[in-house]
């Protein structure tokens, strides 16, 4: 089964706690300027305290899982939306004012939850593994039968007479192996001019 590691899930929890406390406010009638006192205050300062790492953390662990096998273009998507949505974030505490980046939880949240809903694919180091079960499990061929256990069919081309091949059918000499592949299905020459 596919489970979401550790770190998937304190990305996840920290996206969806800035995107739950915006909710929060909306529900309430409040705007985050009517949160700067009383116990507002310190219910903005939980969710910032767990959202102040979300952008990054959602960044680092879906390029975690991209190396993991779970690559799909919601990760590229995931990851250019919580990017750009940190770097905005370093420009609003520093250079100009951005309220819309309140909306960016909202945004990147859906994202990365379809990148978790991708499936990982198997990468090229389990092929070593692979490569060892198929061995184990194959088993070897099994030799042909002397030429002498099989009676032989008089059959008027000279290459069918000396083959080492058979039909599965009617065992006459066939040209190659791939003639007794399909012997097994539609038969022989031999075959066919019996049934016609």
């Amino acid at each position: 089964m596919d489970k979401l590691t550790k770190l998937e899930k304190v990305a996840l929890i920290s996206l969806g706690a800035g995107s739950a406390f915006n909710i929060l406010l909306f529900a309430m009638g409040m705007t985050l300027d009517e949160a700067k006192s009383g116990p507002w205050y310190i219910i903005r300062g939980v969710f910032a305290v767990v959202w102040f790492i979300a952008f990054d953390l959602t960044t680092i662990a879906t390029v975690q899982a991209m190396r993991d096998g779970r690559r799909s273009g919601w990760a590229g998507a995931t990851v250019a939306c919580s990017a750009l949505a940190a770097a905005l974030i370093g420009l609003d505490v520093s250079i100009i004012r951005l309220p819309a980046l309140h909306a960016a939880n909202a945004i990147v949240l859906p994202l990365f939850m379809l990148h978790l809903a991708s499936p990982r694919r198997t990468g090229t180091s389990d092929a070593p593994h692979i490569t060892q079960a198929v061995q184990v499990n194959v088993a070897p061929a099994a030799p042909l039968p002397a030429p002498d256990a099989v009676p032989m069919l008089e059959v008027s081309a000279p290459i069918l007479e000396c083959a080492t091949y058979r039909c599965k059918r009617c065992g006459a000499g066939v040209a190659s192996a791939a003639h007794v592949g399909s012997s097994v299905r539609w038969g022989c020459e031999i075959c066919k001019e019996r049934a016609a």
